[in-house]
Order: structure tokens, then C-alpha cells, then sequence
């Protein structure tokens, strides 16, 4: 009984993800084509509340993080012998 309830969990798991993959493979946005045709959009005033935490708890930026962090403390190191 447990596999049945399994199975059918899975099936409809990968149901999901297949029409998630259908999704974000589909046509650009609108967005995309208003650009190419009218130009670029002014920058709104809020644009920026967008980027606001995008990258928390990604792995790859903390390290672009410590290794910037590594190189500023580099550059004060030299900067204060000179």
C-alpha cells in the first residue's frame, strides 16, 4: 500500500516538474519583444526592490563574496605600507 502511495506521488511529482520545464522553455516574454521593438523601458523608481535579497543563502555568491572580502583586505594591507 505504502508503494502505491509512492508511485503515484512520483507520478505526480514529475508531472509538475515536466510542465515546469514546458513553462520556462516556452517563448520569451512580452517583455522581450516590447524591448526589441520600442526600445528599453525607463527605469521605473522601485526597479531596484526587485534585486533586494536575491542571492541569499546562494552558495556560489557567498564565495564571490569572501573572495572580494579577501581581496579589499589585500588592497588596505598594501595600501597602509605604502
Amino acid at each position: 500500500m505504502a508503494s502505491e502511495t509512492l508511485t503515484a506521488r512520483v507520478a505526480r511529482l514529475e508531472k509538475t516538474v515536466s510542465g515546469l520545464v514546458r513553462k520556462k522553455a516556452a517563448a520569451p516574454k512580452q517583455d522581450l519583444f516590447d524591448a526589441l521593438k520600442n526600445g528599453p523601458r525607463e527605469p521605473g523608481r522601485d526597479d531596484w526592490k526587485s534585486v533586494v535579497r536575491m542571492f541569499d543563502g546562494d552558495e556560489m555568491m557567498k564565495r564571490i563574496d569572501e573572495h572580494g572580502a579577501a581581496i579589499r583586505r589585500a588592497e588596505r594591507r598594501r595600501a597602509r605600507r605604502a
